[in-house]
């Protein structure tokens, strides 16, 4: 690196890092107004430096801002002080009112008097001889972790003890704290957070100053401060915001002013509170800096049973938060913490990192498992999350390796799999003459993965626990391997690298992938990329099984279930063609013909022409959905020179798309009112794409803001979207390639962000409110305040009955359902009381039903749901008049699950309804079809006595009424309603004809898997 001398200033090109310079300080300020004052003094900052070049300037930038922000906090609290000591005071106390105080303050020193040892020595070190705690950690040997909680339960139990002995409660001694006239404290008292400044100022007119330590306490424990600052690094001293060291005197109080202490070097973060008056800033979270989420708690440890109360402090544990948006983080940039002697931990993240949710993890060691726990927090949250984790012991897993009809196999390797690492187990058995293995300590989750040559793993459940905590015994399926090799090729015949191809099972297969969707057990899938000469390799398949290849484009996917003389159909399941099926120890090669191979290049520029690095790039087509064929919904980011390249690959033709770029850097969950972002946008036609290199000028966007409120003027939470009047949306979203949708926290606020010049119709739907429509509203329009008045005028008690088992969980769900143009739907009205019984009315094209809001557009138009889990077996909805279906699913507390149970599509009008679904258990059901030859594309449907199917829930994917016969003849359902049905086995056309190859009864009692076989 090249060392610049001190004489001469260096700085970096302005306009490359404005953008930096004001997303910081917008990042650290509250306003625009104390935004715009940092980000001058940064610019400054950047101009007036000298010295060595940093490598990063971004790193650099974030630390200036932080200390001119942390300084200009200082400034104005100094400034706040100076004009309280010449503020008149506007009440004078009561001649009572110090003999009170002084009664508080004796009972205060005797309760402190009755604290355990260890506590009431941290209580002296703190208070009275002023200690920070790394010094307290020295004196009473402990870690620093140890003392703060130490101090933390003294303040709890004074706390605590003044509320009980006080008539009144806490009312009446929190009221000895104020009401006194701000007076000035001597230079050499202690200087405290001003946030407790101005009940110390209160108490100074008559308190001592050898007092003055007792009044610290008693404004910690009546507001809850916990006075030690965290520590940002070990070689750092205390940030000004504490209690500096003052020795015992008798002297009285004098007229001087308030000391802050010296400046010093502050940490390079953005945890350090700016100092405010008391009554000027909201009520801060117990314990934690303003501005900062706190996550406290205790990891236990567990021992083998699962006895939560023989459980003992887990010290020296990691804990960390993680979050979905901080993948990629580095193990620094991770917030965590670890455990003191009792267990304790203490997390800090800054709370302007808005996360919905996130989880707490400590790790595993010393014998027990890793432990974890999901949080769910909004932005403007003040209260601490407060979780305990509890690690489980080892124990031992025994278990079984077997061939797909249960023969045991012998000498396969197995290795234990912990949650998400892919890399091999550091434990490895081998199995025995019966195939069985065993290891003597398990960890908390994951799953055995077992390798014999020629031979792959079919299935491998997650452990699971019996009732005492000990691990059930787990089967590992393996089945004899063969090779597929899936080549992509243009319509010219020229081959296709760097596609990458997955591979797995269809739900119609026994071991199908969605009996492994768990996160810690196995799935049976495989990946690979197609090489020079477009082939993906998969050297070790499931032989004798029915596969599915998806093969990955920019921005799309195909999937195919289907094959024809060694070409892949990218058709529906079952609509033409075989199953695609490898025989043990052969090798195929199957193709896949594509209709558009070509390559999209673009470059995005800023307003004066020059590159644009790292702008998000877009490309939404018009008319598909995601999963259809001809969709392409690229996303991706300009390189160093501000290019991109999108590769147009698809099966069949593509048509017009919007290709749009912003300057949103990463993932964004809200916009802050006003906020829009830069962008551009082009229309293009893909079936002939342009071959020179398109640019993109990004240009200044206009946003929608405003406030949601309730009658009584309150905000209120809500989703907002918006619909171009004249305009259009591209694949639903806007030709920026922004989102149209919004939602709106506790604060009421929302921002519509990424927004061309021109008319909207704006949406506000908040629930228990009718939905308000905005017709026509400008972009650019900011303060908009959206008053909801009227309640919705449908209210629909949905009444899950379950017959009176004990349930663990019921969940509502409520979709609708938009036709697409020109497509006409006969709805019945729903009647005001109605009882349902026969599991039906549930849209065959929806998503699963446990894995939270979903939508599915379709050639009919599109549904979506949402749903509301509960433990209560009723729950009432409040609906706009509308089309919609409703229904439930349940779970019992002894694990059996409930089959969907739903109305249909209904309409529902004014007024009150009563909908009771009368809820059936859950049956598995398999079946073996045998015969000498079967007939290609077989499967079976399951139909009430009038012929009408069942829905099947035969995927996560989508829900059915065929399911297809596996490559041997077998079929499984796991979740088929209890009840008298008969099944039917045909071809898909036959059975969608009414008619049947063969039909038998079926008669599926709770409780009790069935299995029928049909012989041809």
């Amino acid at each position: 690196m090249e060392t610049i001398p001190v004489t001469e200033p260096f700085s970096p090109d302005p306009v490359e890092h404005q953008r930096a310079i004001r997303g910081i300080a917008r990042a650290l300020c509250r306003s625009d107004a104390d935004a715009d004052d940092v980000a001058q003094d940064l610019a400054v900052a950047v101009h007036t430096r000298s010295g060595e070049a940093p490598r990063d300037w971004l790193p650099w930038l974030a630390g200036a801002a932080r200390r001119i922000h942390w300084a200009r906090g200082r400034s104005d609290a100094r400034r706040r002080v100076r004009e309280n000591e010449v503020a008149r005071a506007e009440e004078q106390p009561g001649a009572e009112e110090p003999l009170i105080q002084q009664e508080m303050t004796a009972r205060l020193l005797a309760l402190i008097e009755t604290l355990p040892d260890a506590q009431s020595e941290v209580m002296h070190l703190r208070f009275w001889e002023g200690l920070p705690p790394r010094a307290i950690a020295v004196r009473v040997d402990a870690s620093v972790a140890a003392v703060k909680t130490r101090q933390k339960r003294a303040l709890a139990a004074l706390r605590e003890k003044l509320t009980d002995e006080t008539e009144g409660g806490r009312e009446a001694w929190m009221s000895a704290l104020g009401g006194l006239p701000l007076v000035s404290i001597p230079a050499q008292a202690p200087v405290i957070g001003v946030a407790g400044a101005k009940s110390l100022l209160s108490l100074g007119a008559w308190m001592s100053l050898k007092s003055l330590a007792v009044v610290a306490v008693l404004v910690a424990v009546g507001t809850g401060i916990w006075w030690s600052a965290q520590e940002a690094s070990p070689d750092l001293e205390e940030p000004a915001l504490e209690l500096a060291q003052v020795a015992p005197s008798s002297t009285p109080v004098g007229p001087a002013a308030v000391e802050v202490a010296p400046e010093r070097t502050m940490p390079a973060r953005a945890a350090i509170p700016v100092a405010q008056p008391a009554a000027a800033q909201p009520q801060a979270p117990p314990d934690a800096p303003e501005g900062i989420l706190l996550v406290t708690g205790r990891v236990l440890n567990v021992p083998a049973g699962g006895d939560v109360s023989k459980a003992t402090a887990a010290s020296g544990i990691k804990v960390q938060m993680q979050a979905f948006a901080m993948m990629g983080f580095n193990e620094s940039e991770v917030p965590q913490s670890v455990t003191d002697e009792t267990g304790a931990f203490r997390i800090e993240h800054d709370a302007a990192q808005h996360y919905p949710s996130f989880t707490i993890l400590a790790g595993a060691g010393d014998g027990y498992a890793a432990a974890s726990t999901e949080v769910r927090w909004e932005k403007g949250d003040l209260a601490p999350v407060t979780v305990d984790l509890h690690r489980q012991a080892f124990t031992a897993l025994s278990g079984e390796v077997v061939d797909r009809v249960g023969a045991p196999l012998a000498g396969v390797k197995v290795a234990l799999k912990v949650g998400f690492d892919p890399s091999p187990g550091t434990v490895e058995v081998t199995s025995n003459a019966e195939g069985r293995f065993r290891f003597d300590q398990c960890t908390e989750s994951g799953y055995a993965a077992a390798t014999l040559p020629g031979w792959t793993m079919l299935a491998s459940p997650a452990f699971e626990k019996d009732e005492t905590g000990g691990w059930l015994p787990v089967r590992v399926v393996m089945c004899p391997s063969g090779a597929l090799g899936v080549r992509i090729v243009s319509r010219d015949g020229g081959p296709i690298s760097g596609l990458r191809v997955d591979l797995d099972m269809p739900p119609n297969e026994a071991y199908g992938s969605k009996r492994h969707s768990g996160w810690t057990a196995f799935q049976a899938r495989a990946d690979a990329t197609t090489d020079a000469s477009g082939v993906a390799w998969f050297r070790d398949v499931w032989s004798d099984s029915n596969l599915r290849v998806q093969a990955h484009f920019d921005g799309s996917f195909l999937r195919m279930e289907r094959e024809k003389d060694d070409v892949l159909e990218p058709l529906g399941l079952g609509a033409v063609g075989l199953p695609i099926v490898v025989s043990p120890g052969t090798e195929r090669v199957l193709t896949l013909e594509l209709e558009s191979a070509s390559t999209l290049r673009c470059k995005v520029v800023d307003a004066s022409g020059a590159a644009y690095p790292g702008a998000t790039v877009r490309l939404l087509n018009d008319g598909h959905h995601y999963s259809e064929q001809g969709f392409m919904g690229f996303n991706g980011k300009t390189d160093d020179q501000g290019r991109c390249a999108i590769r147009l690959v698809s099966s069949v033709p593509l048509g017009a798309a919007v290709l749009s770029a912003s300057d949103d850097h990463g993932m964004r969950f809200s916009w802050s009112p006003g906020e829009s972002p830069l962008a551009a946008s082009t229309k293009l036609d893909l079936g002939d794409p342009p071959s020179e290199e398109i640019v993109l000028t990004l240009a200044p966007t206009l946003g929608i803001s405003g406030l949601i409120v309730d009658p009584d003027g309150e905000p209120v939470r809500g989703k907002v979207s918006a619909k171009p009047v004249d305009g259009e949306l591209v694949a639903g979203r806007l030709a920026t390639g922004m989102s149209p949708v919004t939602s709106v926290g506790k604060s009421g606020e929302f921002n519509l962000a990424g927004m061309p010049d021109g008319l909207y119709d704006l949406a506000v739907e908040c629930g228990g409110f009718a939905r308000v429509d905005l017709k026509g509203v400008q972009a650019g329009t900011h303060g908009l305040t959206v008053e909801l008045t009227e309640p919705r005028a449908a209210r629909v008690e949905v009444f899950i009955d379950t017959g009176g088992a004990a349930m663990k969980q019921y969940v509502t769900l409520v979709g609708t359902h938009t036709p697409a143009s020109g497509i006409e739907v006969e709805v019945p009205e729903l009647a005001r009381r109605e009882v349902f019984t026969q599991p039906l009315g549930w849209p065959a094209e929806m998503q699963g039903l446990w894995y939270g809001a979903g939508g599915r557009r379709n050639g009919d138009g599109h549904t979506f749901f949402s749903l509301t889990p509960s433990e209560q077996p009723s729950k009432l909805r409040e609906l706009d008049p509308g089309t919609y279906w409703i229904g439930a699913q349940a779970r019992a507390e002894d694990g059996t699950q409930f089959a969907q149970m739903g109305t249909g599509l209904v309409r529902v009008e004014e007024g009150d309804y009563h909908v009771t679904l009368r809820m059936r258990a859950c049956v598995a059901l398999s079946g073996q079809v045998r015969g000498e030859s079967l007939p290609k594309g077989l499967g079976v449907s399951i139909c009430l006595a009038d012929g009408r199917p069942l829905p099947l829930n035969v995927s996560r994917e989508k829900m059915a009424t065929f399911l297809g016969l596996s490559a041997l003849g077998d079929f499984q359902l796991e979740c088929v309603p209890a009840g008298s049905y008969e099944l039917r086995l045909g071809t898909r056309a036959e059975l969608r004809a009414g008619g049947a190859l063969a039909t038998q009864p079926l008669e599926l009692e709770a409780g009790t898997p069935a299995v029928v076989t049909f012989e041809l």
